[in-house]
């Protein structure tokens, strides 16, 4: 007990010098608790529009589809698609989809900003299954669903605000077939979609599976199939498929964005251990300031018959008395921080328009509510404290006791 009144009396004998240092933690615990329910809204916000958006709960691709699936080629397709559905049959729904790529041709007597032509991703769709499975063609905010037999295309909200399209619009997409010739297909904008994906809004270009066989020469030949459907009859359906195509779930499926979520995550905690390694160097040094100044008194106690271990610890508490106070403060500012970012978010949105950050996120960034969040900045908040006060105390013990006295 004599220990810790003399490390409270110690903590506010200067009291501008431990405010000033407790401040440098506390926006480190600040700063931590916010980029970590930042990321974690990011990260739950992102699977979620995998999930309704792109994924499903799995996916069946033909044969080797997947392992080239950045050239999105049209060798790896689904020829015999009754053998498949039959497979499909257990699941609550399914939609065949055909990705490929084209160059997006617009002019501006169209009514395009300019003329020009962009290499896009395309997604054919069979539009009466695939609203049942993917929630996008709920948020068409300007003109309407696609037609399975009208030349027609869906545009994501920011791909036609930049390029000026609106619906209405003729656009013209140069294909390669299946077999290597070159056709355009020419459809109109009959829809604009604004979706809570930022990718979507973004890049996502739909047209009719109907009009993008026959142009494409497929012959009913397709990428895939996207479906919903309970875990058990997931775990059993890659059984009752033949070698020529493959079923991925959905923790497969977005095997990417797991990997470039966890180098995110990797890439804050560098910078979150760089803000406490800073907090920390402030924390060391006012111990090792208070520490010098009381030589003299350091030289008395241990004269009086004080022992260096309770001296050292006296200051180590004394250290973790900033750690405390730090991390109140920190935790003060951080919880209505949080709230606000929980309830209304951050629009950032005007950066997702022209940039992929990689996160399917809305531009209005919600957080989360994490309890490890706290407990980790507890933790490390005074546990460092504590550490960084050991090293100038072991030197001034080092030292005799006629040096400490004589040092004054």
């Amino acid at each position: 007990m004599k220990l810790f009144k003399l490390s409270f009396m110690n903590l506010f004998r200067y009291h501008k010098r431990t405010f000033i240092t407790a401040s440098a933690l506390a926006y480190g615990i600040l700063m931590f608790i916010f980029i970590d329910s930042f990321m974690a809204g990011s990260s739950e916000e992102s699977f979620r529009n995998y999930r309704i958006h792109d994924t499903g709960d799995g996916q069946v691709l033909a044969a080797g589809w997947w392992e080239h699936r950045d050239d999105l080629s049209l060798d790896y397709v689904i020829e015999d698609r009754a053998i498949v559905e039959t497979a499909l049959k257990e699941t609550e729904v399914f939609t065949p989809h055909l990705d490929f790529t084209a160059d997006f041709l617009f002019y501006k007597s169209d009514g395009f900003v300019e003329d020009g032509d962009l290499p896009v991703v395309v997604r054919a769709i069979d539009t009466e299954t695939a609203p049942l499975v993917f929630q996008q063609y709920e948020d068409i905010v300007d003109g309407r669903m696609i037609e399975s037999d009208e030349n027609s295309v869906l545009l994501g909200s920011w791909f036609a605000e930049k390029l000026g399209a609106t619906v209405g619009a003729p656009i013209l997409l140069q294909v390669k077939t299946r077999y290597g010739s070159t056709d355009v297909i020419e459809l109109e904008v009959t829809g604009i979609i604004h979706t809570g994906d930022s990718a979507l809004n973004r890049k996502a270009i739909y047209i009719p599976l109907f009009i993008a066989d026959e142009y494409l020469e497929m012959e009913g030949a397709i990428t895939g199939y996207t479906v919903l459907a309970k875990d058990k009859v997931l775990e059993s359906l890659s059984a009752g498929l033949d070698g020529s195509v493959r079923f991925l779930d959905y923790y497969e499926l977005t095997y990417d964005f797991q990997s470039m979520a966890a180098m995110s995550d990797s890439f804050i905690v560098i910078i979150i251990a760089l803000i406490f390694i800073i907090a920390s160097v402030g924390v060391s040094n006012t111990m090792m300031m208070g520490i010098y100044e009381r030589k003299y008194e350091v030289g008395m106690m241990r004269s009086l018959g004080m022992t260096d271990g309770e001296i050292m610890k006296s200051f180590i508490l004394e250290a973790m008395g900033i750690g405390l106070i730090g991390l109140s403060i920190g935790i003060f500012l951080a919880i209505p921080l949080n709230i606000f970012l929980v309830n209304h978010g951050i629009d950032y949105g005007f950066m997702l328009k022209d940039f992929d950050v990689g996160y399917r996120t809305t531009g209005v960034l919600h957080g989360r509510w994490k309890a490890s969040s706290f407990i980790y900045s507890a933790l490390a908040g005074i546990s460092i404290s504590g550490i960084m006060a050991i090293i100038p105390a072991r030197r001034i013990l080092k030292k005799p006791i006629s040096e400490n006295l004589r040092m004054n």
